[in-house]
């Protein structure tokens, strides 16, 4: 939301005028370029902007390339962007089990719990799991050192950081 107001209400020139440090989502791929993007499409039925016909996802179909992943919390999200012929990731809420997750959907490239989920003693076997599925596994949201080398150690793929210059440094 923008001052209480959802986004998914406001267009682009609305949202630059009241909000001009947001970059557009061309701006912001842009600016990640070379590197791969996690698209986090937001859509959950208790979000204030949430979007039960993927509108969002729709819109920025067009903009994303080989190098974006796209993930949400919403398995329909995911599902259609799957069809869309889209790389997708499915981001585990509570209540969320990663190994139920790989199995009812072998189809997400990434799976990605919480480090509350899934401990870094737990995350080996999730790994070994993920990879016979065909994916790969992504935990949020590290910010300690430690932590980061002792995930990186069980072979997570990708670690959420909040800051990424320690994320360079430590790995």
């Amino acid at each position: 939301t923008l001052d209480g107001d959802p986004l998914i209400s406001m267009s682009r020139t609305e949202v630059a005028r009241r909000a001009p440090w947001i970059p557009d989502l061309v701006d912001a791929l842009a600016a990640c370029a070379p590197a791969w993007v996690d698209l986090e499409v937001k859509n959950a039925r208790n979000d204030p902007d949430w979007d039960p016909d993927d509108t969002v996802l729709a819109a920025a179909t067009p903009l994303i390339d080989e190098r974006t992943v796209v993930t949400s919390f919403n398995p329909t999200t995911v599902a259609r962007a799957h069809t869309l012929g889209l790389r997708c990731g499915r981001i585990l809420g509570w209540g969320d089990d990663p190994d139920t997750a790989l199995a009812e959907w072998p189809g997400y490239e990434f799976v990605l719990p919480s480090k509350e989920m899934v401990p870094p003693a737990a995350a080996e076997r999730l790994v070994s799991t993920a990879r016979a599925a065909g994916a790969g596994v992504g935990i949020w949201t590290i910010d300690d050192p430690n932590t980061m080398l002792a995930y990186a150690a069980a072979g997570v793929d990708v670690i959420f950081t909040n800051v990424p210059d320690v994320g360079v440094a430590t790995l």
